[in-house]
């Protein structure tokens, strides 16, 4: 998905500046203004979406939210034939792609599902 970008200043440097107020206004104003007010509603639903997803399912699921407009996030819309975003991959192989996640937040549960109802077999050996 496209994710809103901020701009930071070296570690010591944000130390010192995150006290400041002038900072915070700053960092809130890019962060408001780096997405369309369409794409910042998105990334709002898709951030509701995986809270939701991880309260539902608490620590059974891991989430990586990845930037399309980044060089990773390029490589991964080309690996996974994604072309239009938000895109859900769950287990590297299933893919949902757009909104609304109904579609996604059901793959998450199939394979939640799955893996609870597989159990590998025994590794000792009989007799």
């Amino acid at each position: 998905m496209y994710a809103p970008v901020a701009f930071l200043h070296c570690m010591p440097c944000e130390f010192v500046w995150r006290e400041s107020a002038a900072r915070r206004r700053d960092r809130q104003e890019q962060l408001e203004t780096s997405l369309p007010a369409d794409l910042q509603h998105q990334y709002r639903l898709v951030g509701d979406w995986v809270r939701g997803q991880m309260a539902a399912h608490e620590g059974e699921v891991r989430f990586r939210i990845i930037d399309a407009a980044s060089v990773e996030g390029w490589i991964k819309s080309l690996w996974y034939g994604v072309r239009h975003y938000p895109a859900v991959i769950v287990d590297r192989r299933t893919k949902s792609v757009g909104l609304p996640l109904e579609r996604a937040s059901t793959l998450v549960a199939q394979r939640l599902m799955a893996h609870s109802t597989f159990h590998p077999p025994s590794q000792g050996r009989s007799a």
